[in-house]
């Protein structure tokens, strides 16, 4: 495998041989550049993996630079380096597209380790379609500690994550829970994360999901809306699943175990497909058939939450143990399942991505059920 590239941006020489020479041990293919223009040359000729750069640099700015980059290249990761760090300065980075921010000097293991962050915020990218309250439970699984700056119709705000607990948000005036409700309640508007950011502020001391459900249970009082029993709720019965039996070709039921078995990399202990009866269609590793209905049960919190809060059905479930990540999505418009189990460690947002490519292959394997 290739080693990732990394385009280095300074108008400093100095900074520019030391920073080459560290990346360059830690593995790296450095290229660098003394300009923003400079850097757009070699952009138009070098694929690039990552894109660090200064702020203040004759010409071209580092920020400006970061927003033509990405126009022309979206998928490139940018990382901001700067002498005159602020809170503001850290939020225009994140609004300009950057995914790492770091103030000079700084030590040089830090800075090798933020770089291999910020190549993991890259491949977590590719999730496109993730909404704010997916992204606050990766947060949250993932034990992360980070702000999440909002903007929309109500104004603009953050949410502010320690090791994964919500310890404090703000939206204009208001503080703690009120605001984080009204920030998950709004209806448009745009988000940007801010990896490794804090705060001394401590107006929150419910975990994530309380703080879900509260919210559920704030918007029903004011609409009026009845709450749901969730002793009787069915997962099944909620994203619409069929009740009739499927009866599934035996060459596509082998074609839908090669995919899954493709997945079972290092870290992921079992998989399944299942239809809208709960029959097994594929189970491997640690997933048997007790283990499909409970999974089913344990969906039905969050896609309460999902409902309530006008956000439509559930469509995917991510969950967490001390011991093992599961994610389940639904197939063929909730007429199937499939499932991942992995060890603890593997990281729960990549393990979504690769679910999702895989289901993708699965989706058109299903269209001839």
């Amino acid at each position: 495998m290739a080693a990732p590239r990394v385009l280095l941006v300074d108008d400093e020489e100095d900074i520019i041989w030391g920073l080459s020479r560290t990346l360059t041990r830690a593995g790296y293919d450095v290229l660098t550049a003394l300009s923003g223009e400079g850097a757009l040359t070699t952009l138009q000729t070098q694929p690039v993996d990552i894109l660090i750069t200064d702020i203040k640099m004759p010409g071209m700015s580092g920020l400006d630079l970061i927003v033509e980059a990405k126009r022309k290249y979206p998928n490139l990761k940018a990382v901001v380096m700067t002498a005159r760090g602020s809170e503001e300065l850290m939020r225009e980075t994140a609004e300009r597209g950057a995914v790492e921010y770091i103030e000079k000097p700084f030590d040089l293991d830090a800075f090798v380790n933020m770089i291999a962050r910020a190549r993991e915020e890259g491949f977590r990218g590719v999730v496109r379609d993730l909404k704010l309250v997916d992204v606050l439970q990766i947060l949250s699984l993932e034990k992360s500690t980070a702000a999440v700056a909002v903007s929309g119709p109500a104004g603009s705000g953050n949410i502010y994550f320690a090791d994964g607990s919500v310890v404090h948000a703000e939206l204009g005036k208001i503080t703690g829970e009120e605001a984080f409700h009204a920030i998950v309640e709004m209806e448009g508007g745009s988000f940007s994360l801010r990896r490794g950011a804090t705060t001394e502020a401590r107006t929150i001391n419910k975990t994530l999901d309380n703080l879900l459900l509260s919210a559920v249970a704030a918007r029903d009082e004011a609409t009026g809306t009845e709450g749901f029993d969730l002793d009787s709720w069915s997962f099944s019965e909620a994203v619409g699943l069929k009740e009739e039996a499927r009866v599934i070709p035996q060459e596509i039921r082998d074609a839908l175990e090669a995919e899954l078995r493709a997945l079972m990399t290092e870290g992921v202990g079992g998989g399944g497909i299942w239809d809208a009866e709960g029959g097994a269609i594929v189970l491997i590793g640690e997933i048997g058939t007790g283990a499909v209905s409970l999974l089913s049960r344990a969906a039905s919190s969050a896609n309460q939450a999902s409902v309530s809060m006008g956000k439509g059905e559930l469509s995917e479930a991510l969950f967490t143990s001390q011991k093992a990540n599961c994610v389940m999505r639904q197939l063929k418009g909730g007429q199937f399942t499939v499932a991942l189990v992995a060890d603890s460690k593997v990281n729960p947002g990549l393990l979504r991505v690769e679910l999702v490519k895989s289901a993708v292959k699965m989706e058109k394997l299903l269209l001839e059920v």
